[in-house]
């Protein structure tokens, strides 16, 4: 008995990691972390920051390097305004960067909610160990486990409804592009709209509250020899050749490389035609490969010639999510051979040369590129599992805030009991327009204010 108990650990860890935990938030323990977080995590410690080769490592500069927060009086009493324990609201930040993004939210609701419920993938809750998760739950991460969002979305609306708040990227995973708000996900709105519904039949009208949040991040100095040498790595690490000419050059031959490795892959040779038209010709032929596997596929919209991808996100999102929710249930191998299309898809998707059409990139610019790039192609190393987890800025920066005008559900519900598809698709089309638009805003600001700027590759 004893050794069908301890033979295999796996399983447990799989329970564990598989199973929704509601969380525990700690007023104590969340008061104890916002001093660390400030410290260690952002701004670093003074003095030993400044200090040549000491401040290298990690911690000393903090682990995001963030030594100034620009949140003006009028966001944060907006966000107040939408935050408070006569509301339930559901805070919306965008997602550009991994660990920071969790650094900047807990400075934000330290101000305004501080036991703030915060959703998370359940690889970082649940899939580090029982001490681990116990920390998380009691700092009021909420575990977002496939198969039981329902589970997480019934707390969260439970806990707004309490006043205290709670916070979800609408995004989904993590973007790295400072200046652009990817499609949005459902479920911010959902639970508002069941927020609505449950204060209304507990005679309770407090409004229910979408509080959109953007920050982007700046470089207070030049950077480009750190830029130049994590190019140099980077390239090292994935067999690639760095290039020559400034780091906005250097990093799109990288992706030239890296897209010319999937279109072989994919079988693709033909006419030479811009980064753009490649890519979509790439993910037509995948996607083509993927409806071989998933019949059921709607078809994206078409693609001739040297088509420009400004488009191709909000063509593809909605066939991936599908193919995403099929995969899961096809038999294994059919599922592995969709799922490694699909992972492909999604990774030529996240660089975009639409997203970057100015005449002018910024070293915040190539820093994100970077970022992507050994997000999603290095492995296998300590080095590289640490910076995917804490990735390692390439100097000082100010991280810019702002608070759009939030979205009272209540009033859009009106007497209806719920939203259709087409209704919550236009919540969500004017909360990322209020996004979208106070970062363009934010990133008219930054680029005038670089340190160093160089010209687009791109253009």
């Amino acid at each position: 008995m004893a050794l069908e108990q301890t033979a295999n650990p796996k399983p447990m860890r799989s329970a564990r990691l598989d199973t929704f935990v509601p969380p525990s938030p700690s007023p104590l323990l969340v008061r104890a972390i916002a001093p660390v977080v400030k410290l260690i995590c952002l701004a670093g410690i003074p003095v030993l920051r400044e200090v040549p080769f000491v401040n290298r490592v990690p911690g000393i500069c903090g682990l995001s390097d963030v030594i100034e927060i620009d949140l003006p009086r009028a966001d944060e009493l907006r966000l107040r305004a939408a935050v408070n324990p006569a509301t339930s609201a559901f805070l919306a930040p965008n997602h550009p960067e991994f660990f920071t993004d969790w650094m900047l939210d807990k400075v934000i609701t330290s101000r305004v909610a501080p036991l703030c419920g915060c959703w998370a993938t359940h690889h970082i809750v649940n899939g580090l160990g029982a001490a681990a998760q116990w920390f998380w739950l009691k700092n009021g991460l909420i575990a977002q486990v496939p198969g039981a969002g329902a589970q997480g979305k019934a707390w969260s609306v439970e806990w707004a409804l309490k006043g205290h708040g709670v916070l979800l990227h609408p995004e989904g995973d993590v973007g790295w592009h400072g200046d652009h708000v990817a499609p949005l996900f459902p479920g911010v709105v959902d639970m508002a709209v069941s927020a609505v519904r449950a204060s209304r039949a507990a005679g309770d009208m407090r409004p229910a509250m979408i509080a959109p949040i953007v920050w982007k991040l700046r470089f207070t100095r030049d950077v480009e020899p750190r830029l130049r040498a994590e190019i140099a790595y980077t390239a090292g690490r994935l067999g690639l050749d760095a290039g020559t000419g400034d780091p906005a050059v250097q990093v799109v031959n990288l992706y030239e490389q890296l897209l010319a490795r999937d279109e072989a892959a994919a079988g693709i040779s033909g006419p030479g035609l811009s980064y753009a038209g490649r890519q979509a010709r790439l993910l037509t032929e995948l996607g083509q490969q993927l409806r071989a596997i998933v019949p059921e596929l709607p078809v994206a919209a078409p693609v001739t010639g040297d088509l420009d991808s400004a488009f191709l996100e909000i063509a593809w999102d909605p066939v991936l999510r599908l193919a995403e929710r099929r995969a899961r249930q096809l038999d294994a191998e059919p599922s592995g051979r969709a799922k490694a299309l699909l992972k492909t898809m999604r990774r030529s998707l996240r660089f975009q040369p639409s997203l970057y059409a100015g005449p002018r990139w910024s070293q915040e610019h190539v820093a994100e590129n970077l970022k992507r790039i050994r997000y999603d192609y290095c492995s296998g190393t300590l080095r590289d599992t640490l910076n995917r987890y804490v990735p390692q800025p390439a100097g000082p920066r100010i991280a810019s805030i702002r608070v759009p005008e939030p979205i009272e559900v209540g009033a859009i519900l009106g007497d209806r009991t719920g939203l259709d598809e087409a209704a919550t698709k236009a919540v969500l089309s004017d909360l990322r327009a209020r996004m979208q638009t106070s970062l363009d805003k934010l990133a008219a600001d930054a680029l005038a204010n670089a340190a160093r700027t160089y010209d687009n590759p791109l253009s």
